[in-house]
């Protein structure tokens, strides 16, 4: 064999090589990556369906981080999935909007219409407004994906959330929001 011909076939050898660890990369992540899931520990039953809460703790306890958290679960709703978006938040709102959350899934369900409805939410930006030790003041900027009667019929529109925040303990919570 030619030098020339051992050196391509090296080289074909290498990329092949590259090519499994990438697909293998792909197909079998980490298992040991921090990945926010159910708790065992609480369960809500929504129309009849157990649905778990999500662990928040794999989040850092800032409060910006918490009302990103919070916009953007909160904010992306489809009326085909019994209103997970809003039981998700669950764990990071205070008492005083737990009971706000339980009004709106309730006056939702009641009002519930049978032409498809949902809106993505994506994070443009978080502007802190105001701070103290115990409460925070964030306006979170951003892009809602609304779509009426066909995920096909889509509109974008720009919106912002201000969010006011409480610390009880070591976490923030959510106290408060207002779509502006």
């Amino acid at each position: 064999m030619e030098r020339k011909q051992k050196i391509e076939i090296s080289v074909a050898v290498v990329i092949i090589i590259a090519l499994v660890c990438i697909l293998a990369w792909i197909l079998y992540p980490n298992k040991d990556s921090v990945v926010p899931g159910a708790q065992d520990s609480e369960q809500v039953v929504i129309d009849g369906e157990v649905v778990p809460s999500l662990d928040y703790s794999a989040y850092p306890q800032s409060a910006s981080t918490i009302a990103r958290v919070f916009v953007e679960r909160f904010g992306s709703f489809s009326n085909q999935n019994s209103y997970e978006n809003v039981q998700s938040v669950m764990d990071i709102a205070s008492s005083s909007l737990k009971q706000r959350l339980t009004k709106i899934i309730n006056d939702a369900t009641l009002e519930d219409d049978s032409v498809y409805y949902g809106v993505s939410t994506h994070i443009l930006s978080v502007d802190q407004v105001s701070a103290t030790d115990s409460l925070e003041k964030i306006e979170v900027l951003t892009q809602r994906e609304e779509s009426i009667e066909s995920p096909a019929n889509t509109t974008v529109r720009y919106q912002t959330m201000a969010v006011t925040l409480v610390k009880e303990g070591d976490s923030w919570l959510v106290d408060d929001f207002v779509w502006e």
